[in-house]
């Protein structure tokens, strides 16, 4: 008999599996320059992110 999942633990492989499958080509750029650029954008977007829930 198999036991029924909870709701925590279906989000949290659900959730696990978008990062996995959503991570690879979202990475994938064509170009140095645009990789560059993209990361750049997401440190700035972290550091704000870190500020808000952090109270910097």
């Amino acid at each position: 008999m198999s036991v029924p999942w909870s709701r925590r633990s279906f989000l949290r492989l659900s959730g696990n599996a978008a990062l996995v499958t959503g991570i690879p080509s979202a990475v994938t750029f064509s170009s140095a320059g645009a990789a560059s650029a993209a990361g750049d954008e997401f440190d700035r977007l972290r550091d704000k992110w870190r500020g808000m829930l952090l109270g910097g």
